[in-house]
């Protein structure tokens, strides 16, 4: 009985851990976030899905909706 409450009593204290970590993460963008238009456009240049011109041509279009 008395290690049925202990055991109860950790899982709820690492509940609320998790809980309270995985929440501050996302506040504040240490957790997983999307990549940025440029950086998958970087990534497809990469991987040779898009040739140097259409890179090129990608990376103006980014640059003058940013502005």
């Amino acid at each position: 009985m008395m290690f049925g409450m202990l055991f109860f009593w950790i899982a709820v204290v690492a509940l609320v851990a998790f809980a309270a970590r995985s929440g501050r993460a996302d506040a504040t963008g240490d957790g997983f976030r999307a990549p940025s238009p440029r950086e998958i456009l970087e990534e497809r240049f990469a991987r040779g899905e898009i040739s140097e011109e259409e890179f090129e041509g990608r990376k103006q279009v980014l640059a003058r909706h940013a502005s």
